[in-house]
């Protein structure tokens, strides 16, 4: 689990996760009509360098589709996990964004009721490096970044995992260590009675 929360916010992010994933279902059936793709959720959501990459490559929709069971594992099982790469960091900010958007629909709330959302994500989040995704690239200043130490924000990188230790999907490897790679040797299955 990522972190400790209550049964009511743990089924909002559930609900928020359904229509993700209800989301990526309706855009994969426009994946096989380019002209279609700038009308899918995602490309809706993504840092603009991102929807550039998914025009090029299709295949971003699919990884991303296929990465979400991966965060609702890593947020609903017990047992310390982190995130493990630049999309799983987009996907969970997209649940909170979408729990949010659910929340106030349904029960007609403001931005100030979503502060157990906002600090979910804060508590989750090791850093805010996926922010400078939606940042004007001509705005940053890339040796400030490369002091930061933040880690590639390019596309193509988004789903290699940020070291050896994390556990990712192994669905979106690239082809040369798929469905081997050594994070997954970490990572077990919680026993019964565990929590």
């Amino acid at each position: 689990m990522l972190t400790e929360m209550s049964p009511a916010l743990a089924a909002e992010l559930g609900v928020a996760m359904d229509s993700l994933f209800d989301s990526f279902r309706d855009d994969l059936m426009l994946l096989d009509k380019e002209e279609d793709l700038k009308q899918t959720w995602l490309y809706g959501v993504l840092p603009p360098s991102g929807e550039e990459y998914l025009k090029k490559h299709p295949r971003l929709l699919i990884d991303f589709f296929i990465t979400l069971p991966t965060v609702a594992l890593k947020v609903f099982c017990p047992g310390e996990v982190a995130l493990g790469n630049r999309a799983e960091e987009l996907l969970l900010t997209w649940v909170v964004q979408e729990a949010k958007a659910i929340r106030k629909t349904t029960e007609e709330k403001g931005d100030e009721d979503c502060d157990d959302l906002d600090a979910f994500l804060e508590d989750t989040m090791e850093d805010f490096d996926y922010e400078m995704l939606y940042t004007d690239p001509k705005k940053l200043d890339p040796e400030a970044v490369r002091q930061m130490g933040v880690g590639s924000l390019a596309p193509e990188n988004w789903f290699l995992p940020f070291n050896k230790d994390r556990i990712t999907n192994p669905l979106t490897w690239p082809e040369k260590i798929a469905f081997w790679h050594p994070n997954w040797k970490n990572f077990r299955y919680p026993q019964p009675g565990e929590n």
